[in-house]
């Protein structure tokens, strides 16, 4: 086998009967509605962001509680960031953003932690302003954690 420039395609292509069928042939393919339970990614790895009851920071990061009979029984997710989320700490709320758009966060890069500040861009009194509300940070990966 070798590649073949465009002429020598052409050529081969003219040259090629008109009768002849492919061997090969697909399965039919079926589109079936989104459902809303549906999430790509097994709930070992990723987290469904629509189930999101809480979350804290803890001396290794982020952590989110999520409803266990919608995550094979998993409560709480270790989310881990590319990069400390150091402004995570003024957030007020917090989002999971799936960089597909659909609901499963699963670390893949473009997923992020949005923060999200109540006060609708006000700075929290006597907390500092960092800008940062609605960018979030870029998640690293997400990790069941064993139950407590």
């Amino acid at each position: 086998m070798q590649p073949l420039s465009a002429s020598e395609l052409a050529e081969a292509l003219r040259k090629r009967s008109p009768n002849t069928r492919a061997a090969v042939t697909l399965d039919r393919v079926e589109v079936r509605e989104h459902h809303w339970r549906d999430i790509r990614g097994t709930t070992d790895y990723c987290v469904d962001a629509r189930f999101l009851r809480g979350w804290r920071e803890d001396s290794e990061g982020l952590v989110v509680e999520v409803s266990p009979r919608r995550h094979s029984g998993h409560r709480y997710y270790r989310v881990q960031t590319v990069n400390k989320c150091s402004d995570l700490a003024n957030a007020r709320s917090i989002r999971l953003v799936s960089r597909s758009g659909g609901a499963a966060v699963c670390g893949y890069p473009g997923d992020k932690v949005v923060l999200v500040d109540d006060s609708a861009g006000f700075a929290r009194m006597g907390g500092p302003r960092t800008g940062a509300f609605g960018l979030g940070c870029e998640i690293e990966s997400v990790i069941p954690l064993a139950s407590e």
